[in-house]
Formats: structure tokens, sequence, C-alpha cells
């Protein structure tokens, strides 16, 4: 998944480099690194977020501390402490709080975090206010980053110094990108793969005026594959904070595709048969983003599985989209005897085009293609039943 964090500044000088080693001893390095944060289930890691934005010469930097944590299944923590930029998302598995302090405002989704590719991990690959600085780490292997090691750096962590190998990372150009990415630097413990400090760097365009930003994560703690304490994901509201519905001027909004066009797709159903959004052409298609894992998701597919039954033979499709290992999703559906076809996205990447962050997501299309209605949480089957008919089902 592409960073939400925007915009950045050319890397300054990080430490005295020592020697540096072959780029195939900086690729497994960087393997291992992927390999450690790919796939997040229990963890909790804390330390300093700092951000330096850099708007037509004029710079502001903020420095706050930050705990992130999650826990299978499908709970997590997000909160950043400051004055201006404070921010708290927190679930409990069920639900989604997120809270803002500037506003003092705060408000519940009936959804809870994307899981980690794969299995049950709660939100490993989300970014942004309601995801992981840790899940971004996962992705460094990908093809369309280039790794070297850039020497080496000592940094302060737990109460000593370790001394780190520096990895740069050089992200390619991308037509898709809304910015240019990069170089960033990992400072990575190698003999535990946990990156102890990290730069990002983007450099875009924000209403029309040039902007960098410059992101750098300094960790005080780090616990992979631990339980952390359950407290940590309960929402107990601040003093004086209200609950809205939405939130007004800050923090901005839910993406909503309505009215859009929806993005073609091609997934394998559990049964190994393909499944092209475009075949489905002049009938009503409900796509269900959904995990086994989420629990507001499995209070909505019964209603999924009686909107099948019901209305499959007047020109209704039903594609359930689930992320989860092929036995995991299979054994699910027959626990509960789910009939509606359910495909594997296994890469993630109907959810990115969806612009799908948490679960469960309904998306109701039309017979020409375009997407009706867009929902995020399970608001019951009256406003199913609405969208199902405004896209011609009765």
């Amino acid at each position: 998944m592409t960073f939400k964090i925007l915009i950045g500044l050319m890397l300054s000088c990080l430490a005295a480099f020592a020697s540096t080693v072959s780029s195939d001893d900086a690729g497994d390095l960087a393997g291992r690194v992927a390999d450690q944060y790919g796939d997040l289930g229990n963890y909790y890691a804390a330390g300093t977020f700092k951000l330096t934005t850099t708007v037509m010469g004029s710079s502001q930097d903020i420095e706050a501390p930050f705990i992130q944590a999650g826990k299978v299944p499908g709970r997590m923590r997000m909160e950043i402490q400051h004055d201006i930029l404070g921010s708290l998302v927190v679930s409990d598995g069920e639900a989604m709080w997120t809270y803002f302090k500037a506003t003092g405002q705060y408000k519940r989704d009936a959804s809870v975090p994307i899981a980690g590719r794969g299995g049950d991990k709660p939100g490993a690959t989300v970014m942004g206010p309601g995801g992981s600085f840790l899940g971004m780490y996962g992705t460094i292997a990908g093809e369309n980053v280039s790794v070297r090691q850039a020497g080496f750096a000592e940094i302060e962590f737990a109460g000593g110094t370790v001394r780190c190998t520096v990895l740069e990372l050089v992200h390619a150009p991308s037509d898709s990108a809304p910015a240019v990415l990069g170089p960033d630097s990992l400072f990575v413990d190698p003999s535990s793969a946990f990156v102890l400090k990290s730069v990002h760097n983007v450099e875009g365009e924000v209403q029309g005026m040039a902007m960098k930003t410059r992101m750098v994560l300094e960790y005080d703690d780090i616990r992979l594959d631990t339980e952390p304490v359950d407290e940590l994901f309960v929402f107990v509201p601040p003093a004086g904070a209200t609950e809205v519905e939405e939130f007004g001027g800050f923090g901005g909004t839910r993406v909503d595709l309505t009215g859009t066009m929806a993005p073609d797709f091609r997934l394998a159903d559990l049964d190994g048969k393909p499944h092209r959004l475009e075949n489905y052409r002049g009938k009503v298609v409900l796509l269900d983003f959904w995990a086994s894992w989420c629990a507001p998701c499995r209070k909505e597919l019964p209603s999924i599985e009686k909107f099948h039954r019901e209305y499959r033979d007047k020109g209704l499709v039903i594609l359930a989209i689930n992320t989860e290992t092929h036995d995991v999703a299979r054994a699910f559906v027959k626990k509960y005897g789910y009939t509606f076809p359910v495909v594997r996205d296994a890469e993630g990447t109907v959810l990115d085009d969806y612009a799908v962050s948490s679960i469960p997501v309904t998306i109701v299309i039309d017979r020409t293609g375009r997407i009706v209605a867009h929902f995020v949480g399970f608001g019951g089957e009256e406003e199913l039943v609405s969208a199902l008919r405004s896209a011609g089902i009765e």
C-alpha cells in the first residue's frame, strides 16, 4: 500500500558511515526486515514521531510521542500525543473509535481495520491515522524498491547503544503515485532485524503548492509476537470530548466511491473458478469485503447470504472478497453453510483499488458498472435493500 504521509525533503547526512557491504547482503537484511514486519500479529511499539513540512520555502516542525499496538483478532491502537496533531485510533475487534485532540471530537465506526495479508493480523498493512507505522517495513523487499547498504550508525535503544546497519531505499517512479517517495533510510539492528529508526521523504503538490515532508520515527520500545495488555484496546472518551457522526473540517473525510465506475478486477473463488467484474456487466453486483476474524463482518454475512438466495435469480451477483488464506476462508464458509461466491484477493490489489482500509465494506454496482452505494460497516439490512433497489433489483 502507498504511504498516506505526504511530501518530503532530500535526506540530510544521517551519520558518519563506515565501510559498505554488497547489495546482496543489503537485500538479505531487507528480506529479514520484511519477514519480521510483513505479517504482524501481536505487537507493541513506542517512540517519537518527528515531522518537518516545507511549503513555499516555509517549514514547520512537529515532534510527538507515539504508541502503536495490535492484538489478534482485529484489535489495534495508534496514538500520537500532541496538542495539534494529537490523535487516537482504537479498535476492540467490534468497532473502531477515532479521536482528534485539536477539535475534541471522536466518532465510532462499525468497522475494524483490515488485517495483514493472509491471516488474522490486525491492521498490519494499514497506514494513515488508523494504521501501523510498523506495517510499512513489511513492504521494503518489493519489486518497486531498490535497497543498498549505506553504512552504519550508533542508535540509542532500550538503555543501550546498538550499532545499526543503514539501509537506503529508493522507490521506482510510478504514474499512479501521488508524490515522489524517498529516498528513505532504515536503521536496522542486524541481530534482530528490528528497525530502530527510519527516515521517510515525500515530495509532491497539494492544492497547487509544492510541499516537502520529512518524517522520522525513533523507537524506544519494540515488542513483536508479545501480547499487549487488553486495556490498550479500550476506548475511554477524554474529558470534555464530544461524539460526532462525522468530523467537521479536521481529520479528512472517508473515501466515497458512489457515482464512479467500478474498477475492473479478476479473482478466483475457493474452487479456483475465475471471476472478472467486467463479465457481469448487465447484472447488479454486490461486493462485500470481509474476514473471518472480523466481528462486524460475522454479523453482516447472514444478510449477504439471504440476499444471495433471494435475488440471484433476479440478476444479482454477490462476490464476497477475502484476503485470508484459502484454508481459513474455506473452513469458515463451510462451518456456517454460506453459498455465495467467495473470491480471494491474496495480494490486496482490489482492496487498494476500492480504498478499503477497514471492514466490512459493501459496494453495490448497477448494470452499467457504476457504483450506486458504498457502505463502511454494517448498518442493517434496510440500507442494503434500498441500495439494491436503486440499482434495479426488485
